[in-house]
């Protein structure tokens, strides 16, 4: 369980597959048989050190999907 999250806020906020011991490459983590993988992580934006709380509002949401070749691309989502 515990290992599972870091697992996901280290892939889902952009870091190396190499970095969780699970996997040495990014299309490690994508299921036999299906094309990509999503991972969303919806990051706490409030306080006196929020960021952008103009644009962003209480949550950034940041959305990755890896593909079987090892590729990945990202989202940064706001309020809206």
């Amino acid at each position: 369980g515990k290992s599972a999250i870091l697992t996901a806020l280290i892939v889902g906020l952009g870091g190396k597959a190499t970095m969780t011991n699970r996997g040495v490459s990014l299309k490690d983590f994508v299921k036999t048989g299906e094309s990509t993988a999503d991972v969303t992580v919806k990051l706490r934006n409030r306080g006196a050190d929020a960021y952008k709380k103009d644009l962003y509002g209480d949550y950034i949401t940041v959305e990755q999907r890896i593909s079987n070749d090892g590729s990945r691309s990202y989202k940064l989502k706001n309020k809206s």
